[in-house]
This record gives C-alpha cells, sequence and structure tokens, in this order.
C-alpha cells in the first residue's frame, strides 16, 4: 500500500533501526505491522495516514509488511494484524491491534506525541486555577482558532462559560468534532450550557433549577444536587421529570465515582 506522504514510509529489517529507532529520539513514530491480504489492515491504513498528517510533522509512520518481514514481526511478537506499536526514544511505549475508531487512535497518539504549545497550555491551566480566567482566555484562544474542533477549543469554550460568557461558548462547542475531544469532557461542556440556558432564559422554569444552576457555577455540585433532591421530594407530579433529568445532569459533572454512586443511591432512595 504505497503512500506519497513524506509522514508515511515502508520500512524493513535493514532500515527499521534508522527510520524508527533512531528517528523515534526526535518524534513519536507509529510502526504499522500489516500485510496485503489482512482487509481489516487496509481499512485502517487510509486513517491512520490521515491522522498522522494532521500532527504536522510530530509523527511519523512506519509500515512493515509482515509476510516481507518476518524477522521483525517475531521479534515484535505480532500474533494479529493490523498491529500498531508506538516508539519514543528508541523503544516501543504503547500498541494497540485491530481497527479502532479515530477519536481512539488521536488519543492513542496523544498520550505520546509532544505538544509544541505545551508550554503555553500549562500556562493557561494556571492563571485558570489561580481564578485569572481572563488572562487564560487570552493565552489559550490563539491556540484554539488553529485548532477549532479540537481539544483546546473545548477548553477554551469551558473557560468561556465560566466567565458566564455562554454566547461565545456555544459557538465554539458547535464547532467540536466528537472524534477530535475526549467524549466525557464534551457531554459535561454540553451539560453545563443546558444549565447555562436555565440561568439565561429563567422565564417558566422552576426555582430549583436556576437555584441549581447558580450553584454549579459556583463549583458547589453537592449543594446543586441537594437542592434538586429536596425540590424532587415535594414537586408536583409535572415537575418531577424534569428534575430528575437535572439531578441526573448535575451527577454528570462530578469527577469522583465513588460520590456519583452515593447520590445516585439517594436518588433511588429517594424515587423507591
Amino acid at each position: 500500500m504505497p503512500s506519497s506522504s513524506p509522514l508515511v514510509r515502508n520500512v524493513g529489517l535493514a532500515d527499521f533501526e534508522a527510520e524508527v529507532l533512531h528517528a523515534s529520539h526526535a518524534r513519536l513514530v507509529l510502526v504499522d505491522f500489516w500485510a496485503g491480504w489482512c482487509q481489516p489492515c487496509r481499512m485502517l491504513a487510509p486513517i491512520l495516514e490521515r491522522v498522522v498528517g494532521d500532527y504536522e510533522g510530530r509523527v511519523l509512520l512506519a509500515k512493515v509488511e509482515t509476510d516481507r518481514e518476518q524477522e521483525l514481526a517475531a521479534r515484535y511478537d505480532i500474533r494479529g494484524i493490523p498491529n500498531v506499536k508506538a516508539f519514543r526514544d528508541g523503544r516501543e511505549v504503547d500498541s494497540f491491534v485491530g481497527v479502532i475508531p479515530e477519536r481512539e487512535i488521536r488519543r492513542f497518539i496523544d498520550r505520546h506525541a509532544p505538544d509544541p504549545d505545551q508550554a503555553t497550555i500549562d500556562e493557561v491551566r494556571r492563571l485558570a486555577r489561580e481564578g485569572q480566567r481572563s488572562a487564560a482566555i487570552d493565552r489559550l484562544r490563539p491556540l484554539a482558532e488553529r485548532r477549532p474542533s479540537g481539544k483546546l477549543a473545548l477548553e477554551l469554550a469551558s473557560l468561556l462559560l465560566d466567565q458566564g460568557r455562554g454566547g461565545e461558548a456555544r459557538e465554539i462547542a458547535a464547532r467540536l468534532v466528537q472524534d477530535e475531544v475526549d467524549e466525557n469532557a464534551l457531554s459535561q461542556l454540553r451539560t453545563r450550557l443546558a444549565f447555562a440556558d436555565l440561568l439565561e432564559h429563567p422565564e417558566g422554569v422552576p426555582v430549583a433549577l436556576t437555584t441549581a444552576a447558580r450553584a454549579i457555577f459556583a463549583g458547589l455540585y453537592d449543594e446543586a444536587l441537594d437542592g434538586l433532591l429536596s425540590a424532587l421530594a415535594s414537586a408536583p407530579a409535572a415537575e418531577k421529570p424534569r428534575l430528575r433529568e437535572a439531578f441526573l445532569d448535575a451527577l454528570r459533572l462530578l469527577a469522583d465515582e465513588e460520590a456519583r454512586n452515593t447520590w445516585r443511591r439517594r436518588l433511588a432512595r429517594l424515587l423507591h
């Protein structure tokens, strides 16, 4: 399966050390062990090449045809194909077997490919932790604009939402691509946007919901959940489904699984 991309190379035993092991000291190298008769290999190849191209030279893809390079296949214990191995600093650091979704391939690469903007990203997160959200937004925006559908854009939308700038956050959220961002983080952003809608358009919204929304944006998740449970206990039957849905939405914002389970048990006791 030849490729015209300079980031994709056919590699064998003779040049594996130079093209993979030595090259991996400068950037991440993925090695795709494949065979011409393997249909899943043919399915995975164009996805790998497209994703590698998006990393602007920070990742190389080396392709090893196992039928021709049996010694390499044996050296790396290839028992099933396609088999993709990641190399950094001259050694294998990770692998996966089979065809996986594009978003999983990106996450696989992101675990090992250094981001050239990492110093700026670290500064943005420090500013956000220190409560300097406006400064964090100003530093992050140029990076997010270069990657309008990815994880930095999602992070920018979240910071804007923290600042009460829901309109800007929604515009960014509309451009996000699910395959390029963490599914859980995207779900949390959408949940927070829904609570922001309650505050921006409170007409006809039960007081318990707007109170919970304010608590959520103050970081008081337990207070929001407790308030929703109390309201659910005494609400008219017509309001209960909406309050229950809001409670379950708020529950998704908790980072701790044990805490989520505790709140689920409290909800179950109330309902049954």
